[in-house]
């Protein structure tokens, strides 16, 4: 009879990397937009006694009266008391900007440094509606990646983000999300309808429905009534909840010798160590040694907030500055002295990781000469193996030599462009040809 195999434990020495409280919180500040800056630093110091806010215009913080040192000491506050309870039920219910969520979403859901890298990138080009603006092809340069790669964390994390259709390209793909997510009996049929006669149900035309998919009239009629239940615009929570103000990151002042970024003062927040609190804590008082211990935990907290906040202003504007360093020729001279520019050599420049540029830039906008811009407008990665100025004005020479009577359509400019050696999707066409303000081919038109 054989003999089972036998089985060994022992234990294996491993090193693993943890990050530091305090680094964590760094790199979560990092890629927050001002507004989303400006709540983090606000739900912060009215949930930790330690910190405080200096006063801009605006940015007011009132902090509520039950942590206010002068009506009541920090250790006076049970367990139970309902002020803190009221505290935390308020918190959870302030609404949240839509890219506060898509950060928190993919957060929990990426699985890797990369995945989270990749899916930041996504989520800075979902616009406010809930759907991806710029296609993969764009995306990819910018990240160093390959659209096959964003395309497999645009399906196996974005897709899984909450609520269900944020980050489709459109409304088919948003609507085939939902379906996929609710998980209907009839899934199959239900994405082949989608797929196929999207006008057929959107007219609620069950009869040719039925027709053409070779179904009972009944059965059209639930594909119909299903879909109509699905939400076309997935971020449409967030536009009823939350309505930011136009604000800046920073500021920009140029001229021919050189480049000055700071930060927008009334957009900038400024977190501080409560001294009074700290003075409670080292005078003792009737705190039991439990009670001293949370406190001190508290200030501890509060100086990791401290220390990411100051580490994160520091690492946008080295990278702010850098970045309009590079392409200050831009102010001077205009587009065409734009210069190809990659998170790579900005990241060299300030002795940063490419993941860490990227959040650093994430949503970020300046206040130039020259009008409010993005930090990723200045960034103009190769595609295809050219500049994005190269294809701009390769698709406005093709619309300029076009027949008047019979212009090019975005199918005929991404072959043309291909006979010129410039392999591009026909998204990214119509984008660049948006961007070039130039109307598509039914209205330029002319006899």
């Amino acid at each position: 009879m054989p003999q089972a195999p036998k089985t060994k434990i022992a234990q294996v020495p491993r090193l693993t990397t943890t990050l530091a409280p305090r680094l964590g919180r760094y790199f979560d500040l990092l890629p927050l937009q001002v507004e989303q800056l400006r709540q983090t630093v606000q739900d912060s110091v009215e949930a930790n006694p330690f910190l405080m806010v200096e006063e801009l215009k605006g940015l007011t913080i009132e902090r509520p009266s039950f942590i206010q040192p002068k009506r009541r000491r920090a250790w006076d506050v049970g367990e139970g008391d309902d002020a803190y309870q009221d505290r935390d039920a308020w918190l959870a219910e302030r609404p949240k900007s839509l890219q506060a969520h898509l950060l928190d979403e993919l957060r929990f859901h990426a699985h890797s440094e990369r995945d989270f890298e990749l899916g930041l990138a996504i989520i800075g080009e979902v616009n406010e509606d809930g759907f991806m603006e710029a296609p993969l092809e764009d995306i990819a340069p910018w990240v160093e990646a390959s659209p096959k790669e964003l395309e497999d964390v645009l399906e196996r994390v974005i897709f899984k983000f909450e609520p269900a259709g944020i980050g489709a390209r459109d409304l088919r793909e948003a609507l085939a999300i939902q379906i996929r997510a609710g998980q209907h009996k009839n899934e199959e049929l239900l994405l082949s309808a989608l797929e196929k006669y999207l006008d057929l149900i959107s007219k609620r035309d069950a009869r040719t429905l039925s027709r053409k998919m070779k179904i009972t009239e009944d059965q059209a009629r639930e594909i119909i009534d299903i879909v109509e239940t699905l939400e076309p615009v997935p971020a449409r929570s967030f536009q009823q909840e939350y309505n930011p103000p136009l604000t800046v990151d920073l500021v920009a002042e140029v001229d021919e010798e050189r480049i000055k970024v700071a930060y927008a003062r009334e957009a900038t927040p400024k977190p501080l160590i409560n001294r009074e609190y700290v003075a409670l804590l080292e005078g003792g008082g009737s705190a039991s040694e439990e009670e001293r211990r949370f406190l001190r935990e508290k200030l501890a907290a509060a100086k990791d907030f401290l220390w990411a906040f100051e580490r994160r202003q520091e690492t946008v504007l080295a990278v702010a500055q850098a970045i309009l360093e590079y392409q200050r020729k831009f102010f001077i001279k205009g587009d065409k002295a734009m210069r190809p520019l990659k998170l790579s050599d900005i990241a060299e420049g300030v002795g940063y990781s490419i993941s860490t540029v990227s959040r650093a830039v994430s949503g970020k906008k300046v206040e130039t000469p020259l009008g409010i811009l993005r930090l990723k407008f200045f960034f103009s990665p190769k595609v295809a193996g050219r500049s994005r100025r190269e294809i701009l004005d390769a698709i406005s020479r093709l619309v300029e030599k076009e027949s008047p009577g019979k212009p090019l359509v975005d199918k005929e400019l991404v072959q043309a462009l291909s006979r010129q050696g410039i392999e591009i999707a026909r998204r990214t066409v119509a984008k660049y040809r948006r961007l070039l303000g130039i109307p598509p081919a039914s209205r330029r038109r002319r006899r």
